[in-house]
């Protein structure tokens, strides 16, 4: 059976202002008392840096903290970021950084934009639950997904309920056949796929749009994930809530050798396929699969009847 997930939407947050340091971030996006312990520490440790512009370093700290959350400017703030800061085993210096980058840069945007802080809230959860993910992966936390946070902090990927949807000008590097601008729609961890909670994604992904990126409300909306792909028909019940979730869309690709399932059904247990958990039911039906030389891969899909979904606005 398919677990319902555990996303607690957060209705009506207003963040206070003096709590907009990454400490306070955490706090409100409830990262582990662990991991903010840990937070305080490194910021305790670079007041300077961390707080304010005084010096040459915390200058160059604050502009590549400002890069992070610019589209053109992620990638490169990224990559000097994460040189500049050198050994960082657990990744909490950078985790560090980029809720500092989320509350002093990232927050204002939202503000100016009049998008809620609510939605700034799930939006930013990610971050909690990458290190959340990070506990039964490698059985410490850690952030290590700081490759990845760029499009939250850069307000190109939002939370709208149970989805992410992403803006994506060029998705030259997209496995769909794309040859314009796309929303890429994501299935976070703990998302909950019963119908009514996808429509509701949907519908308040519709109403977001329509109010503050108008430009990109009748944007076609990808999806490529393990989720899409066609094996599943095989492995999962007809009431399944992945499959349901799947048949909105029209598959347009499909990578078969794609090893996404290992990291989402399997929390990336490297081990041989024969010595794979069998905890769960999906578990147990998608290793006897693979051990009998089916492929689970990636497909990607385009939502289809999307009128259907603005009617229910």
């Amino acid at each position: 059976m398919e677990s319902i997930a555990t996303f607690d939407h957060h209705d009506d947050v207003t963040l206070p202002y003096r709590s907009t340091d990454a400490i306070g971030i955490a706090k409100a996006i409830s990262m582990p008392q662990e991991v903010i312990d840990s937070l305080v520490r490194i910021r305790a440790a670079h007041p300077l840096e961390m707080g304010d512009e005084s010096g040459a370093n915390g200058r160059t700290i604050q502009r590549l903290l400002a890069g992070l959350t610019e589209p053109a400017t992620r990638h490169r703030s990224w990559r000097e970021l994460k040189t500049r800061l050198g050994d960082d085993p657990d990744g909490f210096t950078m985790l560090c950084c980029m809720l500092e980058a989320a509350g002093r840069y990232s927050l204002p945007r939202y503000r100016a934009l009049h998008i809620p802080d609510a939605i700034f809230v799930d939006t930013m959860g990610a971050f909690s639950r990458f290190v959340g993910e990070s506990l039964a992966r490698h059985h410490r936390y850690c952030f290590d997904r700081d490759f990845w946070t760029i499009r939250q902090l850069s307000l190109t990927l939002f939370r709208l309920g149970s989805l992410e949807f992403e803006f994506v000008q060029d998705p030259e590097h997209s496995p769909s056949d794309a040859s314009g601008p796309i929303i890429d729609m994501h299935i976070p961890s703990d998302a909950d796929l019963r119908d009514e909670a996808v429509n509701s994604s949907l519908q308040q992904w519709n109403a977001f749009t329509g109010q503050n990126f108008p430009q990109w409300h009748d944007i076609a909306k990808h999806c490529t994930s393990w989720m899409l792909s066609p094996a599943l028909d095989q492995l999962l019940p007809e009431s399944s809530h992945i499959l349901a979730f799947q048949r909105r869309f029209r598959q347009i690709g499909f990578d078969a050798d794609a090893p996404d399932w290992r990291e989402w059904v399997f929390d990336a247990d490297p081990a041989p396929i024969a010595q794979l958990p069998e905890r769960t039911s999906l578990q147990r039906s998608m290793k006897r699969f693979i051990l009998q030389g089916g492929k689970i891969g990636v497909a990607s899909g385009i939502l289809m009847n999307e009128h259907v979904d603005r009617d229910m606005l």
